[in-house]
């Protein structure tokens, strides 16, 4: 918005690649940008990525000063660099939070911490940040020191911890009050974020929280829960109020603060069965659990909402689309019937006017819901007592399992009933810019006030908005600070002494689409509106009074609500008619084919279930990223089909292929990001708009017209550094030669291998040298004995080797399998462990690679004149050792065939391809590569996929067959595939499904496997193979007590406490998830959560090890390690934990006192043991973890019947300490000596 962003720059007065320096444990220094990168007025967001950490901080310039602070808003954590920044305020363009320039203090909310700030040096013309790394860890600061005194007196009563009640006790002690603060409320949780409960219901209530237990202690703030004000004696300043269970108490106050809030209203005596069950308000953290778990029963399938609010219109959203939200399905929504019944003609008309509230209605529609308008409810009828019908005036039943009332809200003053207290004929409580009432040391703040808003002259407003709410809590803090202590603000809107604001609010509706608005007024219709509402539910609307802007709405125009509220907050007018065509038509047409991902121009265009468009690389991006989590990056709704080949491309007459044949210049400028009309330079071909094109060449110019004296070359000179060029910029190859000749005194090689040294003078003198190198000699292949496809296949291993120059002879059955690979075939290998499975492939790639040098083959049409291929492997260790093997069967020139790729930088890539032919990837890397355009599968003759066992699912390997797929179906010339595996899934329920898939997914349909017979024999001759091969299954046990107990009485009781439903995880979700939640809890020192991770993690590894060794090993274990949860001062909640565990060790000890019977695992393997042991036979058994090593040998030892044949086993783990079960490097060798002598016939081994 042209007309926002030149008053912005008015009210400011302005106009308008990373490098790690110095890090250790103690401080970080990290080069930002030079000095003139960022002009006044500007900000950047830089990431920090050091060997110590990874994070990113936000850099102002302002007033030729710079400041450096976290980069995310203390609300939600969104990126600040997408707000406004105007004067000395930092402006959020989420949800308005607003923090000073100079300090980072919090000024205007929501939010309720501070910036984090960070020391910033200039060094040479560059911006240096300097930060410890535990600052930079920091999300935000708090200002109340670690240690003070609390002092009996002045006393700060504060009723209600809601938005209000709550920020005004944090910002007395933020700013320095050190008296007495009492913060009462009928709630039993500390103090949360309400306006989520209709956004996000499923959120978990930790996750809710403003703070936790170890603020409010560290505050000394006394946090009265389950705690009602019963009585207030205003003349005494002295208050009566009754805890939960307990005596009632009084309370002495200097000042006391009234933020009791609203209440919902209730449905009107006057409409009958008012009273039934499932009627369902939602205003608490218990109202919206209720709900929940209500809305969750497969019993409830249609759902009427009654009322037009923010509450119903909000909870219509989540019942439409967003039960597939965090602990729901998507497949629930989908099931749900969901009727909105309201008074008016749209809904929210009152606020946003009657165009926006019908389209918002549309957008609920298109997904579902059904809409009751001008409809006035008569009755709600059912059977026992329970809802199944609403009537309507119309005489129209509305069958219903639940409803939902959400008719406003009405305020909680009965406290203030016949008190002198100043009240509305509204029922509101005046109050003056202070937020004092009219009674001396009390003040109101939040949604139960009347108040002055100065900024747009008005003398009695009502806000309802969470933001308001905290800002008047905030103001009270103020004013009390001012009348004890003198202090303006503690340091926040020190020009503005009192309550100073602009309104800013924002609603979610289907979790699709955000509503920003900031400002106020009456008339809701008098609106100018840019945009598309119909289609897209993009829109800008400017509210006018007398001529002037007074409110804007907006969606999808980040961040023109919190600009406008910048405006409005500096007392600037926006006029009518600098709106009314301001809203350049072009540019709207643009975004309509920007990708919502990439933000570039949509290539490949495939549209979502919600209407959004995406290039089709970037879905499969976010697709194999996210996997079935996967929800649209715009409007965060789930995807619901997560594979992409079930998308199709957008038909030649839609409307975004349309305009992407029209606007084919339009892109994002490569300087400013700007997405217009744009060209490419012609020197790097990166594309320019027309205000950074000139600007842009000017960088190519200053390169050209450097001073070239120190850079003549000899034609010999330039003949040798040639090769260099390919590697390195025209400015990088130039320092690299000044480089050289400042530190080797401009000694260069010639083509001779002899030494020529060049003076300074600039003239060449000749002196023979010894070669400084010798090359080893380039093998002419098109001298070499030409031979057919037909002479390797037919052939015996010694003539193969003489045909392809190997230094081993081919084993035949490695000859046999290569045949498909030589013949073009995609094919599978399937070979044990050892059986030379790379060496197959490796005569594959060597057979092709030989014919294309003799040209006798034609590589794919897209790549170079020569052979080139791919390794993939899955991981980083196995690129080396594989690139190893293949040097065994090139051995002319490996090192200019063979290329491991590592750590390459990606766009280097394209050069290294020129110049090698075989390549080495983690599948992984190579996935990126693809992704970025940095390699091109078209360019490949060959792939070879190692461990091609894991192409199902989102696998990386499947991700890139899947683009093979395509690729192929679209015409274009795809690579042959070598498939490596010792087992295609012998563990999947159903081998033979498993295999089919395989082949498909690999394009294969040639699985070359040993044959029995002569084969089976070579390779065992050949090979080291065990004598048995047995795949054995054990009944799993049906019901364990043990097992039974530990989850149903002791690990959901702990989680139950602890907000966690762990009932429907597995043991890897599981494990994942304690990991996650250990460490939020540590961060966050919840104490609580931190104990209650550890005890479940100890429960679920124990469950782990029970399910393979014997109970009193694992018993053992568990005791120790509970053992380290003892505390001298615990916790109620680690008082519980403990009782719990001592519960369930009772019932083990009982357990094994009844001598229970050896797990049948354990039965078998002693069985297979006896079967296979022989005189002078050793066995090897293989474990997961060190402790089942340690546990299985004592198993083994005890048993009788080994002990009767003399079987005696060891344990060998890695090296390490004894603590942590590792063995020594001498203890390991003496077990392997003993191993090797038979004084152990057994040896229990990790597989490290």
């Amino acid at each position: 918005m042209d007309t926002v962003k030149s008053i912005l720059t008015a009210i400011s007065g302005s106009d308008h690649e990373n490098n790690p320096s110095v890090s250790s444990n103690e401080q970080i220094r990290y080069q930002l940008c030079q000095i003139d990168e960022l002009q006044n007025g500007q900000m950047k967001e830089f990431e920090i990525i050091t060997s110590v950490i990874n994070t990113s901080v936000l850099l102002i310039k302002q007033d030729n000063k710079f400041h450096a602070y976290a980069s995310k808003c203390c609300h939600y954590k969104v990126p600040l660099a997408k707000g406004a920044l105007i004067n000395n305020r930092l402006r959020c363009f989420a949800h308005g939070a607003c923090f000073r320039v100079d300090t980072g203090d919090i000024e205007d909310h929501p939010g309720h911490g501070n910036l984090p700030k960070y020391n910033v040096e200039i060094v040479d013309n560059h911006v240096i940040l300097v930060a410890r790394k535990q600052e930079l860890e920091k999300s935000e600061r708090s200002k109340i020191p670690d240690e003070f005194e609390v002092e009996a007196k002045p006393v700060v009563a504060i009723i209600g911890a809601g938005a209000g009640g709550f920020t005004c006790a944090d910002m007395l002690r933020q700013n320095g009050f050190r008296g007495r603060i009492v913060l009462f409320t009928h709630e039993g949780i500390l103090p949360y974020d309400r306006v989520q409960l209709s956004k996000q219901p499923l959120k978990k209530p930790q996750d809710l929280l403003l703070r936790d237990h170890l603020y409010f202690k560290k505050a000394k703030i006394d946090l009265m829960l389950d705690t009602r004000v019963t009585n207030i004696s205003w003349t005494l300043k002295n208050l009566t109020y009754q805890t939960l269970g307990k005596q009632m108490k009084s309370e002495q106050y200097d000042y006391l603060v009234l933020a009791t809030g609203l209440r919902s209203r209730k449905l009107p005596a006057s409409i009958p069965g008012g009273d039934l069950r499932n009627i369902f308000y939602l205003r608490t953290m218990e109202d919206a659990s209720n709900l929940v778990n209500k809305v969750k029963s497969p019993e409830t399938k249609n759902i009427v909402i009654i009322g037009d609010s923010f509450v119903a219109l909000e909870m219509c959203g989540w019942l439409t689309t967003g039960l597939g939200g965090p602990g729901g399905k998507q497949e629930d929504a989908d099931k749900k019937n969901v009727s909105v019944v309201m008074l008016l003609k749209a809904p929210l008309i009152r606020v946003f006017g009657e165009k926006i509230a019908c389209a918002v209605q549309k957008v609920h529609e298109k997904n579902g819901a059904k809409f009751y308008s001008e409809a006035t409810v008569t009755e709600l009828t059912g059977e026992n007592s329970m809802v199944q019908f609403v009537q309507l005036a119309t005489g129209e039943s509305v069958p219903c399992d639940l409803v939902i009332v959400a008719i406003g809200s009405e305020t909680c003053t009965e406290l203030l009933k016949d008190s002198p207290i100043e009240m509305t004929p509204d029922d509101f409580v005046k109050v003056n810019d202070r937020l004092e009432t009219s009674v001396d040391h009390v003040l109101a703040v939040g949604d139960i006030t009347k108040y002055p808003l100065r900024i747009f002259n008005l003398d009695e407003v009502n806000c309802q908005h969470w933001q308001m709410a905290c800002t008047t809590g905030h103001q009270a803090a103020d004013t009390i600070l001012r009348h004890y202590l003198g202090q303006t603000k503690g340091g926040c809107r020190s020009s503005k002494n009192d309550l100073y604001t602009t309104p800013f609010f924002w609603t979610t509706q289907n979790n699709q689409t955000t509503i920003r608005y900031t400002g106020y007024t009456r008339d809701a219709e008098n609106v100018v509106i840019h945009g598309d509402l119909e289609n897209e539910f993009k829109f800008v609307a400017y509210y006018i009074v007398d001529g002037y802007v007074r409110a804007v709405a907006q969606s999808k125009y980040d961040p023109i609500a919190c600009e406008v509220a910048e405006v409005f907050y500096h007392k600037r007018n926006i006029r009518k008619e600098d709106i009314e065509h301001d809203m350049d038509s072009q540019s709207l047409i643009f975004q309509k084919f920007r990708c919502l991902k990439c933000e570039r121009r949509l290539n490949k265009p495939l549209e979502l279930k919600c209407n959004h468009f995406i290039c089709r690389d970037c879905l499969e991006t976010v697709l194999r990223n996210h996997r079935t989590n996967t929800q649209c990056p715009a409007c965060s709704r789930p995807l619901g089909d997560y594979q992409i080949e079930n998308y199709t491309y957008l038909s030649p007459d839609h409307y975004i292929s349309r305009l992407l044949s029209t606007f084919t210049d339009v892109n994002e400028c490569h300087t400013c990001k700007e997405f217009t009309t744009v060209k490419p330079c012609s020197e790097c071909s990166k594309d320019q708009c027309h205000s950074c094109s000139a600007k842009h060449e000017e960088t190519h110019l200053q390169i050209e017209e450097q001073p070239n004296e120190n850079f003549e070359l000899s034609n010999e000179e330039l003949e040798i550094l040639e090769p260099i060029k390919s590697y390195l910029s025209k400015k990088e190859f130039e320092d690299f030669i000044q480089t050289a000749r400042n530190h080797v005194d401009r000694a260069i090689l010639k083509q001779d291998k002899t030494m020529v040294y060049i003076p300074r003078s600039g003239s060449t003198v000749s002196v023979e040298k010894t070669p400084i190198w010798s090359e080893p000699e380039i093998y002419d292949w098109s001298k070499h004995e030409r031979f057919s496809l037909d002479d390797i296949i037919n052939s015996k291993p010694e003539r193969v080797r003489q045909l392809l120059r190997l230094d081993f002879n081919p084993r035949p059955y490695q000859i046999r399998m290569a045949r498909p690979g030589l013949a073009g075939k995609n094919s599978i290998i399937c070979l044990q462990t050892g059986a030379g499975k790379t060496f197959i492939a490796a005569i594959v790639a060597k057979f092709l690679h030989i014919r294309s040098l003799q040209n006798v083959i034609s590589p794919s049409a897209s790549s170079t004149s020569r052979f080139k291929a791919v390794f993939l492997v899955p991981i980083k260790a196995l690129v080396t050792q594989q690139c190893a093997a293949f040097r065994q069967v090139f051995i002319d020139q490996p090192d200019f065939i063979l290329k491991p790729i590592d750590n390459q930088v990606g766009e280097r890539f394209k050069n290294l391809y020129q110049q090698f032919d075989i390549f080495f990837f983690t599948v992984q890397k190579f996935a990126n590569f693809l992704e970025a355009k940095h390699a091109d599968l078209t360019k490949f003759d060959l792939v070879i996929i190692d461990e091609c066992h894991h192409c199902y699912d989102n696998h990386p390997i499947n991700s890139m067959m899947r683009q093979y797929h395509r690729l192929k179906s679209s015409g274009y010339t795809v690579p042959r595939i070598i498939a490596l595996t010792a087992s295609v899934g012998t563990n999947k329920k159903n081998a033979f499904d498993h295999l089919v898939h395989i082949c498909a997914n690999l394009d294969c349909l040639e699985i070359c496997a040993i044959e029995t017979g002569l084969e089976e024999a070579e390779l065992r001759n050949s090979t080291n193979t065990p004598l048995s091969d047995t795949i054995l299954s054990v009944p799993k046990e049906i019901s364990d007590p043990i097992v039974k107990a530990l989850k149903d009485d002791v690990m959901k009781a702990i989680a139950s406490r602890l907000g966690y439903d762990i009932s429907t995880m597995d043991n890897q979700k599981l494990e994942n998830f304690l990991a996650i939640e250990h460490d939020n809890a540590c961060k966050k020192n919840d104490r609580d959560a931190v104990i209650g991770c550890g005890y479940l993690k100890k429960f679920h590894r124990f469950l782990i090890y029970y399910d393979d060794l014997p109970l009193d090993e694992c018993i053992k274990w568990l005791i120790e390690g509970l053992a380290e949860f003892t505390a001298s001062n615990p916790t109620q909640f680690d008082k519980f934990c403990r009782i719990k565990s001592e519960e369930f060790l009772k019932r083990v000890a009982i357990e094994i006192s009844n001598s229970m019977e050896v797990k049948a695992k354990l039965k078998k393997l002693v069985e297979m043991i006896i079967n296979l042991h022989t005189v002078n036979c050793r066995g090897l058994v293989l474990v997961r973890t060190k402790f089942h090593a340690v546990s299985l040998e004592t198993f083994l030892n005890k048993n009788s019947d080994l002990k009767k044949r003399q079987i005696s086993a060891g344990h060998l783990t890695g090296q390490g300490s004894a603590e942590e079960l590792s063995l020594p490097g001498n203890q390991q060798s003496k077990v392997l000596d003993e191993f090797r002598k038979g004084t152990k016939q057994l040896l229990v081994a990790t597989g490290e």
